[in-house]
């Protein structure tokens, strides 16, 4: 059977989810406790911000961790996020660190990746080393014309043709919360038509298709 990717960037495959899902659960405690510090730093300035990506969808689905996903997102909108690296500087526990991503496997973005300084690490099916337990912070950006926010990412955040995928300002305002591992979080307004806009297919059992750049239901 051809190996299918599970994951946006090729490191969770078919071949290897069993192995990933093992790991995963191991570490749950770690990732929910640099959760917890990330969130505390953002919550205390005032920066607001909400579940987006693997996390959004586990959440939604049943308020739990992905456990073949490979870290923590949340998203910001740009009037907020350019305050977030100040806000690590200066609020960040010794034991924690970030990094300012402006590349993704050729791909611009703009996203800050908050890891323990000591972690463990894993390469993607790029080459790139990443921490193995990370909060990624997201940019959205706002247009005005279109009334809606896209996620500055041109791979994620755009179709196969490079048209922005544009979330209108109702569904992700006003914030409202969700359930994630027994933790209240800020979310989407509406995070089922988020997730599909963003994300694609939001059922159980899903896939990476390359043509589409969306998570499709899984082909047994």
């Amino acid at each position: 059977m051809e190996e299918k990717q599970l994951s946006w960037w090729g490191d969770v495959t078919t071949g290897n989810k069993k192995e990933t899902i093992k790991k995963n659960k191991e570490i749950i405690g770690e990732r929910l406790e640099l959760f917890r510090i990330i969130k505390g730093v953002l919550e205390d300035a005032d920066i607001e911000f909400f579940l987006e990506g693997g996390t959004l969808l586990g959440a939604y689905r049943n308020g739990q961790f992905i456990y073949h996903d490979n870290d923590i997102d949340i998203g910001c909108v740009n009037k907020e996020f350019v305050k977030v690296r100040e806000v690590l500087d200066r609020n960040l526990p010794d034991t924690v660190t970030y990094y300012h991503r402006t590349d993704i496997g050729g791909c611009l973005t703009n996203a800050v990746g908050c890891f323990p300084k000591d972690g463990e690490k894993i390469v993607d099916s790029y080459g790139q080393e990443w921490p193995l337990n990370m909060v990624d912070i997201y940019n959205y950006i706002y247009s005005e014309e279109e009334k809606s926010f896209r996620l500055d990412h041109d791979r994620v955040g755009r179709d196969p043709q490079g048209n922005p995928k544009w979330i209108p300002e109702d569904v992700i305002f006003p914030l409202g919360s969700i359930m994630f591992e027994g933790i209240k979080c800020p979310c989407p307004n509406k995070p089922k038509e988020f997730a599909e806009i963003e994300q694609g297919y939001i059922g159980e059992d899903f896939e990476f298709d390359q043509e589409t750049q969306l998570f499709i239901k899984r082909r047994s």
